[in-house]
């Protein structure tokens, strides 16, 4: 989608940057039962929930720091629409320092007409909290995320920012909600313009360096501009570190970065409910759990429970098609208790043996001799959306319990707009992935398993770790043919054949 790809840091200034590490207590002394948390974490592991990590704070101490394989401790993560709060965030701390004047600023003249006769009464009052409560008007279709979507339509103009505010108003602004992504970009424009910088470089130094963030990735427009929709990395702990500075309602060290009751009055303002939820600047806002809440595709979540002192961060891979991680906080709170209860040894060791088990991958056979006869034959594919055209599978001469997948792409206009060229991917056949950096995605590592269901089946997943994809394909080979299904955790479908390649060809 035409992103580049920027890597800020911060310095330490903050409380907890100055501690190293956030501070860690047992379940029991902030009111959590061990033995109730770690069954919550063998409930997602039993129901194979794509949870990546589980991170839950109370009264600004972690008491549960779970990561399931392959995703691993200390890695960023996509954030997905997270990063839709953190501009939030960072547009209240504009406020605060002056760079501008307040929610009911108007959006245009920080977006001069090229050639254009604005005629529109109405979107000459469109305001920046329009933009940051989702109500801004603008004519927007997010979902689904396909090539006749509005989003997909942005991220292929020639300027993504010119895009979004020439587009037609169909209801006046503040009037109704309608979730876009481009009302953060829009904003991710005011922020720079007000700061005369790019607004990831006013997030390292303005608000990351003061709450200890120093290793982040959030990348940019062709032009240069911060992507307000999407394309942050954070870590767990970093994600924790925001979720408490919102508990705090933006205070952090005695000094206010936000506007008083810029988070803390989100439950007592009340707007229209949309599908069960309420949405203000930028959170989503739970009034019968009493949370607000940073939300990400695929499960990328960072809730805050004011009244409980709670912060639960959570990342993952979920489906499109399934929505279980709305099911985890609920999980947590009826065994709540207020004030601490007994320490429970045996119960915080099972938990430690939980999130340590659940770290590691399972052994599973080696199921190589299943399909050995498909070993070393080319496979010819019909045209695909994927871009493939054609690909191999051969033992790993190094490894005996992976094999090496070659796969050929076409420069075209696929799935995944990958260059021309082949690529070599050793996959895991014995349980665990096999991991290797991907040049074709901004050299992202690629974790590959499969299995042998039969000797004509063969279920392949890849993913990368610190993403919210998970490709999954299921191949069926017989005589000189091949079908392939091939399903993602969006919505994307699709199926197509291949054919062993003649020799010589």
């Amino acid at each position: 989608m035409g992103m580049k790809k920027i890597i800020i840091a911060g310095s330490l200034l903050s409380a907890f940057a100055q501690a190293g590490e956030l501070p860690v207590a047992s379940p029991e002394s902030q009111g959590f039962d061990s033995a109730k948390l770690a069954n919550l974490v063998q409930v997602i592991e039993r129901e194979g929930w794509a949870i990546d990590s589980v991170l839950l704070m109370r009264n600004g101490k972690v008491v549960l720091d779970s990561y399931f394989y392959p995703y691993a401790p200390n890695q960023l993560h996509d954030m997905r629409s997270v990063t839709k709060s953190v501009v939030s965030t960072l547009l209240g701390l504009s406020i605060t320092q002056r760079k501008l004047s307040n929610l009911q600023q108007a959006v245009l003249p920080f977006y001069p007409a090229r050639q254009r006769k604005e005629q529109d009464e109405d979107k000459k009052r469109l305001s920046l909290e329009n933009l940051v409560d989702m109500r801004s008007g603008l004519q927007w279709n997010e979902w689904p995320y396909t090539e006749d979507s509005t989003i997909y339509q942005m991220y292929r103009s020639q300027d993504q920012h010119q895009f979004v505010i020439g587009l037609p108003l169909v209801t006046k602004p503040g009037a109704v909600f309608n979730y876009n992504g481009g009302n953060m970009n829009l904003l991710s424009g005011v922020v720079e313009k007000a700061w005369g910088e790019p607004m990831a470089q006013v997030a390292s130094k303005a608000l990351f360096a003061k709450l200890g963030i120093t290793d982040f990735r959030w990348a940019s427009d062709p032009q240069g501009h911060t992507i307000g929709e999407s394309a942050l990395y954070l870590k767990p702990h970093d994600m924790a570190r925001l979720g408490q500075f919102w508990l705090d309602d933006g205070v952090i060290a005695q000094e206010r970065l936000l506007p008083t009751g810029w988070t803390s009055q989100l439950l007592a303002e009340g707007l229209p409910a949309v599908l069960g939820m309420q949405y203000r600047r930028g959170f989503w806002i739970s009034p019968n759990q009493q949370t607000f809440q940073a939300q990400g595709r695929h499960g990328q979540m960072i809730v805050v429970a004011p009244q409980q002192k709670i912060v639960l961060v959570v990342t993952g891979k979920m489906s499109e098609r399934k929505k279980e991680w709305y099911d985890l906080y609920p999980l947590l709170t009826p065994s709540l208790s207020e004030g601490a209860l007994p320490e429970n040894p045996a119960a915080q060791a099972k938990l430690k043996a939980v999130t340590e088990r659940i770290a590691q991958p399972k052994p599973d056979e080696n199921t190589i001799k299943l399909g050995r006869q498909w070993l070393g034959k080319k496979w010819q594919l019909s045209d695909n959306p994927t871009g493939m055209t054609a690909f191999e599978i051969t033992a790993d001469p190094n490894d005996t319990g992976a094999l090496l997948w070659r796969v050929d792409w076409q420069n075209k206009k696929s799935l995944w707009n990958r260059s021309s060229g082949t690529n070599h991917w050793r996959v895991g056949l014995d349980g665990a992935y096999r991991f290797q950096r991907d040049p074709s995605a901004n050299g992202e590592t690629l974790a590959l398993r499969a299995k042998w269901l039969d000797p004509e089946t063969l279920t392949l997943e890849a993913q990368y770790p610190t993403g919210g994809g998970v490709w999954e394909y299921q191949m069926q080979l017989s005589g000189d043919t091949l079908s392939v299904e091939l399903n993602d955790n969006e919505a994307f479908a699709t199926q197509f054949t291949g054919r062993i390649q003649a020799k010589g060809q």
